[in-house]
């Protein structure tokens, strides 16, 4: 009878499988930690849009006349608000876009909260602040005479209605510039 030598190269059927398992075990405990970031960075570039939809809204406040309806303080009130309502798409696309809470699907997906205060100011108005810092506290009511009205600010506020995630619910970014007429 011939004898066979027994190698001790190379791996055995059941070492390999075990191998193998171990390899799944592992995998499967990272996919979710590589899902979770791949959440996250979608929601980064959201509130990228966000961000940039915001300052953008107030840029365009500034260079509009006091004297146009939209940005125009109402007689008797000190601050004119505009709110609107960013709504996720249905289909699958990645940004949303801003709505009037008026026109909005009480069943869409609500994302964020976009308010934009405007207010008018004299300089009689400008106090130091905490610091030393100027800042304006009294506003002009609306129907104040031109003359008496030197300086507009814009406030553009976006608040998140989601749990988590960047801009998550409650977490809020304000954009402010006040600016001579």
């Amino acid at each position: 009878m011939r004898k066979y030598r027994h190698s001790s190269r190379g791996f055995s059927l059941v070492e390999a499988l075990i191998s193998i398992l171990i390899l799944g075990v592992i995998a499967l405990g990272i996919l979710p930690a590589l899902s979770g970031a791949v959440a996250l960075v979608n929601r980064g570039q959201e509130a990228t849009v966000i961000a940039r939809e915001a300052e953008t809204q107030m840029e365009t406040l500034t260079r509009v006349p006091r004297t146009v309806p939209q940005v125009e303080v109402p007689i008797g009130l000190t601050e004119l608000t505009n709110d609107l309502i960013w709504i996720t798409p249905e289909d699958g696309e990645m940004f949303g876009a801003w709505e009037e809470p008026a026109f909005t699907n009480l069943l869409k997906q609500r994302e964020w909260n976009m308010t934009t205060t405007i207010q008018n100011h004299s300089l009689n108005d400008l106090d130091a602040g905490v610091g030393g810092l100027s800042e304006f506290d009294t506003p002009l009511t609306g129907g104040t005479a031109p003359n008496f009205v030197h300086f507009a600010c814009i406030e553009v506020a976006v608040t998140g209605e989601r749990q988590a995630g960047a801009l998550g619910a409650g977490q809020q970014h304000t954009f402010t510039i006040c600016n001579d007429l």
